[in-house]
């Protein structure tokens, strides 16, 4: 499963934005060179100049430094303070942090592990465009046994070409829990995973399960929808 953090590089547009705590010139120095240093990666640069800066009201700010700590980017690893930050900040209608806070919560870090505050996260996450908090939100539905959720969510990370998102859902469709068992749609998603080198020993584990389940004129019909979910879904 791919729990990844967000490190909401700066789009260009706000790439130098001053926020409202610009009241000075070297108020507008510091934040120019904090968001400059971070956007260029120079975290040893970027941490103390941004740090100097917590207490304002600039989001962006709290949030690139709860980033630099939670990986330990130009200071020591903190993920009691990164979580403080991106909790603050997911108050604003911040995405980035609601996606980092759902990792958080998911893997314990900074915080006691909360399945259900994660799912909370990836799915608001998600909401925004989110790919990658949409297929983590499916997944842990998926596992909770609720198919529909997982369903909606993993067909919406389905857009990111990802060869796991393709896996979860043949197992989607393979698993008998689930009592919407469809091994000919099964075959086809996982023989979609199997073209990826990352996932392949597991789809063809899985592919020859179901072709014990599928007479020749399914697996046909299997290798036909494969073709259809190749062209619409892998990126060339």
């Amino acid at each position: 499963m791919f729990l990844l953090l967000c490190s909401s590089a700066l789009q260009a547009e706000d790439a130098v934005s001053l926020g409202d705590d610009c009241k000075n010139a070297q108020d507008c120095n510091d934040v120019n060179r904090c968001k400059s240093a971070y956007e260029q990666k120079d975290y040893e640069l970027a941490f103390p100049i941004c740090s100097k800066l917590v207490n304002s009201s600039d989001d962006q700010i709290k949030f690139m430094l709860g980033y630099m700590y939670v990986k330990g980017l130009g200071t020591g690893q903190d993920y009691y303070k990164a979580f403080d930050l991106f909790k603050y900040v997911a108050r604003h209608h911040y995405p980035d942090a609601w996606f980092n806070l759902a990792n958080m919560y998911y893997f314990g870090r900074g915080t006691p592990v909360n399945e259900v505050m994660a799912l909370r996260y990836y799915e608001m996450a998600a909401a925004e465009g989110n790919l990658t908090a949409a297929f983590n939100a499916g997944v842990i539905h998926s596992r909770q046994g609720n198919f529909i959720q997982a369903k909606k969510y993993l067909f919406q990370a389905v857009e990111e070409d990802n060869a796991s998102v393709y896996l979860n859902i043949g197992n989607l469709y393979a698993e008998s829990r689930f009592n919407n068992v469809d091994y000919i749609e099964a075959y086809a998603w996982y023989r979609l995973a199997a073209d990826d080198p990352f996932v392949e020993q597991t789809a063809l584990a899985n592919l020859k399960e179901v072709r014990k389940y599928l007479n020749p004129k399914q697996t046909a019909e299997g290798d036909g929808r494969y073709r259809t979910y190749n062209h619409r879904y892998r990126k060339r």
